[in-house]
């Protein structure tokens, strides 16, 4: 009960700790509405559902020292972190695009196949994998521009650990 307490008048909310709290909240949704885990689920809906949000300004409203403070507070949170949201998402996406444009393949292909395909439940593209035999190989990802990226695969009788180079 202290704890609750604490959050609701019994933080001293000054202009830094409301800064970080922006960016935290900021970068913390982008990344749970990205996680593929989280789709169709809280976590993923906490970019779009306005429930958090209005939790985070009666946090900050509680905390203030008067009506104008509160204000001004819950502006600047917001002026920061809802941008935020959608900038952490914008550098992650184009940092990490990935698409049907990439090669992939095994260096021993006599263990199976691989392919990219898109995938509609997860809204993106994904590596897909059949394996005929055990072994150890590497799955090689070329982009247009030659650029290779490596994964050691050790493929085991039902299961396959994968570990970057």
């Amino acid at each position: 009960m202290k704890k609750v307490k604490k959050l609701f008048g019994g933080i001293d909310l000054n202009w830094k700790k409301l800064i970080i709290f922006a960016i935290i909240a900021g970068v913390y949704t982008a990344i749970m509405a990205m996680l593929p885990i989280t789709k169709n689920t809280s976590f993923a809906d906490i970019a779009i559902s306005f429930e958090v949000w209005i939790l985070f300004g009666i946090l900050i409203i509680m905390n203030s020292k008067s009506a104008k403070d509160s204000a001004l507070k819950c502006f600047i949170f917001f002026l920061i972190s809802q941008p935020l949201v959608y900038l952490t998402q914008d550098i992650i996406n184009h940092s990490k695009l990935f698409d049907d444009s990439y090669k992939v393949y095994l260096e021993d292909d006599k263990l199976g196949r691989v392919h990219i395909e898109y995938d509609e439940s997860l809204e993106d593209y994904k590596v897909d994998a059949e394996f005929k035999r055990a072994g150890i190989t590497n799955l090689v990802l070329e982009d247009s521009n030659g650029n290779k990226t490596i994964y050691e695969i050790d493929v085991k009788r039902n299961t396959y650990n994968i570990t970057k180079k």
